[in-house]
């Protein structure tokens, strides 16, 4: 057995960490550290078209998608046709029999940072509406900014090429001493 595992496919983390023990075992060394995952309480962002599916540019129909360089008008008009039910009133929401509803509620949850119960608390008996308002105005707020500094940045292609020149430096640097002690660690050098 090589040690590594051989379940595909693997995470890229998961990968990473595969051969930094195997590498770490068979060498008696402790070159390489594992990486770890930062989760969060909303770990994956579903789709406004299919709350069955993660929101991604790869998966499904672009309306399904907030991008980060969205109009306010694109992103409100996205929510705004966002897949629900015609139950009315937000009552008792669970993933099972509202998925569309609980799908918005998780996504206004994470993008304004509160807490998921007190969110759906919020909205209970309130009609789907208001909960694609405010959350159409907590995209807005947040992406807004965001937007605005990357369609700045983009058109300053001198700092781009600056900031990718420092990068490719730095990576550089960083990958010639770990690429150093790798071969002492191996017997190379």
């Amino acid at each position: 057995s090589s040690g590594i595992n051989a379940e595909w496919p693997l995470r890229p983390g998961e990968f990473c960490n595969s051969i930094a023990q195997y590498f770490n075992r068979a060498y008696k060394c402790h070159v390489f550290g594992t990486v770890s995952q930062l989760l969060t309480t909303s770990p994956r962002v579903k789709s406004l078209t299919d709350p069955g599916q993660k929101m991604s540019k790869s998966y499904g129909r672009p309306s399904g998608v907030v991008g980060m360089l969205d109009t306010d008008d694109q992103i409100r008009k996205k929510v705004k046709k966002a897949v629900t039910d015609s139950f009315g009133a937000i009552t008792a929401v669970d993933l099972e029999t509202r998925p569309w509803v609980y799908n918005l509620l998780q996504l206004l949850s994470a993008v304004s940072d509160a807490d998921f119960h007190e969110v759906c608390k919020k909205y209970e008996s309130k009609n789907v509406v208001t909960l694609k308002n405010d959350l159409s105005d907590c995209l807005v707020d947040t992406i807004g900014p965001v937007r605005n500094r990357a369609l700045e940045l983009i058109k300053d292609k001198e700092y781009i090429e600056k900031i990718l020149a420092d990068g490719a430096e730095k990576a550089s640097d960083i990958a010639e001493r770990n690429l150093d002690e790798i071969y002492r660690t191996i017997g190379l050098k």
